[in-house]
């Protein structure tokens, strides 16, 4: 029971961390020239892409009785999302 509530709170945990990755890129790009934003829809995409697939991998996860990998399936995006946040700072775009 454990393990899926926190496969859960994982979830909620992801989506936050995308969702303010995404704000965050789309602040970035307000005065952007055309290949900036041509890269900046790309990170996007990936961004979604990912908790996409995190959501996915969670919940056949937990369909599969893999409670706890479910639980590192949800905090990927939170972990993608500090990743790109800390190259993007590192490469000051």
């Amino acid at each position: 029971m454990l393990p899926t509530i926190l496969a859960i709170v994982a979830l909620l945990i992801g989506f936050v961390a995308t969702g303010v990755m995404l704000v965050m890129l789309m602040a970035g790009g307000a005065n952007a020239s055309e290949v900036a934003i041509r890269q900046l829809k790309w990170m996007l995409a990936s961004v979604v892409f990912v908790q996409s697939i995190a959501l996915g991998g969670m919940i056949g996860l937990l369909i599969v009785d893999r409670a706890w990998w479910a639980v590192g399936a949800g905090i990927l995006p939170a972990v993608s999302a500090i990743t790109l946040t800390t190259i993007l700072v590192k490469l000051e775009w």
